[in-house]
C-alpha cells in the first residue's frame, strides 16, 4: 500500500483515464537500472522520480564539470568536481524522498552488466560511446531486459525501446537487429546462441 504522503503527492497523476492506485503502486515498486548521468540520464531520472519510480540506481564514473551544468539539469556550478551519481541521488531525494535512489561510481563491462540487471524491470541507456550501447543492448538481450536508449548528436536524436531475448515477446527487436555489429560484445559464455551471432 501506498504511503499517505505518496497519495496526496500524486493524486493529480492518478486522475489521469486509466491510471490509478493500482498502476501508481507498480511504479512505487518498479526498479529502474540508468547508465550515464548526463544530458539524457538527468532528466530521466528526475521525470522517474517524478512518477515515483520506487528504485533508481544510476551508474556513472564521472564528475561533474563546468560544461555540464548547462544542460545536465541535476547540476548546479557549486557541484563541479564532485561525483554526477552523488549529486544526482541526492537531487533526486531532495526532490522526492520517498523512493530509494543507489549511486555507483563505476563503468558497466563484460564482467559486471549481466549482474547489474538483476531484479531491474526497465534498463534506460544514456551513455555516450557506442561500445557502451552495444554492450547495454547485449545485457538486456541475455537477461531479457527491456531497454529504453537513446543518443542525441547536435540538433537531433533518437530514441527506442528494444525488447529481446528470453523474456521478451517472440517478435521483439534488439539492437543488433538494426544497427551493424560492433567489435564488443557481451561474452558468448553468458549469453544464449542467439544473442552471441554476428
Amino acid at each position: 500500500m501506498l504511503p499517505e504522503r505518496e497519495l496526496k503527492r500524486t493524486a493529480r497523476e492518478m486522475n489521469l483515464p486509466g491510471f490509478g492506485p493500482e498502476q501508481q503502486q507498480r511504479l512505487h515498486e518498479a526498479h529502474v537500472l540508468v547508465i550515464g548521468a548526463g544530458g539524457l540520464g538527468c532528466p530521466v531520472m528526475q521525470t522517474l522520480e517524478a512518477t515515483s519510480v520506487g528504485y533508481i540506481t544510476v551508474w556513472d564514473d564521472d564528475t561533474v564539470d563546468l560544461t555540464n551544468i548547462h544542460r545536465q539539469i541535476l547540476f548546479g556550478a557549486s557541484d563541479v568536481g564532485r561525483r554526477k551519481v552523488d549529486v544526482a541521488a541526492e537531487r533526486l531525494l531532495e526532490l522526492q524522498p520517498d523512493i530509494q535512489v543507489t549511486a555507483v561510481r563505476d563503468r558497466l563491462s563484460t564482467d559486471n552488466f549481466i549482474e547489474a540487471l538483476e531484479g531491474i524491470d526497465l534498463f534506460i541507456d544514456g551513455s555516450d560511446t557506442f561500445a557502451t550501447k552495444f554492450l547495454a543492448a547485449d545485457a538486456a538481450e541475455v537477461t531479457g531486459t527491456p531497454l529504453l536508449w537513446g543518443s542525441v548528436l547536435r540538433y537531433s536524436g533518437d530514441i527506442a525501446l528494444w525488447h529481446s531475448g528470453p523474456s521478451a515477446p517472440a517478435d521483439g527487436v534488439g539492437l543488433r537487429d538494426l544497427y551493424p555489429p560492433s567489435r564488443t560484445r557481451i561474452p558468448c559464455r553468458i549469453a544464449p546462441p542467439t544473442a552471441c551471432s554476428a
